[in-house]
């Protein structure tokens, strides 16, 4: 089973005077489909509203087993409407960083990662995160998907006041 290993990285901010313009500025709509088994956890993906993806994970934080697999964009929409959990990104490509900013009721949330090539790849934050934390074992997508869902926007915004 292919493996993804990869670091995440809660972000207060960007220092948009260091920042290197992006590679890629990829849209993205993501959704979690609800499963029995909670170690496993099965994503549906469309970005730029154009190519769609399926994805099953399991395990957690820095190495996991992943299966992804293209799908169509009917039948993505139509996993979609069956998601309880959804969130809406921004995601931009930065020197092998994927720095993804949130849409609303996540807006102010930045997660950079990066995948490696190894777990014991040594990794350097570059100088325009400011004030980040690892977050790679305790904050997931699909984590943040189910508080933009369960929280509603008004609830999730003075929570993320505080916090951010």
């Amino acid at each position: 089973m292919p493996k993804e290993i990869e670091r995440r990285f809660l972000v207060k901010s960007l220092d948009q005077g260091l920042l290197p313009a992006p590679e890629r500025v990829i849209q993205i709509e993501q959704g979690y489909l609800e499963l029995r088994d909670i170690k496993r956890t099965l994503r549906v993906r469309i970005c730029d509203g154009q190519e769609a993806y399926l994805a099953m994970k399991l395990g957690k934080g820095i190495e996991r087993d992943e299966i992804p697999s293209p799908l169509g964009l009917e039948l993505a929409r139509l996993l979609m409407s069956l998601c309880k959990y959804k969130l809406k990104k921004e995601r931009r490509v930065i020197q092998g960083w994927e720095i993804d900013t949130f849409k609303p009721p996540l807006e102010g949330i930045i997660i950079a990662e990066r995948e490696l090539a190894s777990r014991d790849e040594k990794l350097v934050l570059p100088p325009w995160f400011k004030d980040a934390i690892e977050v790679t074992d305790t904050l997931t997508n699909r984590q943040l998907a189910r508080l933009a869902s369960e929280l509603g926007d008004a609830v999730l915004q003075e929570v993320l006041k505080r916090v951010l």
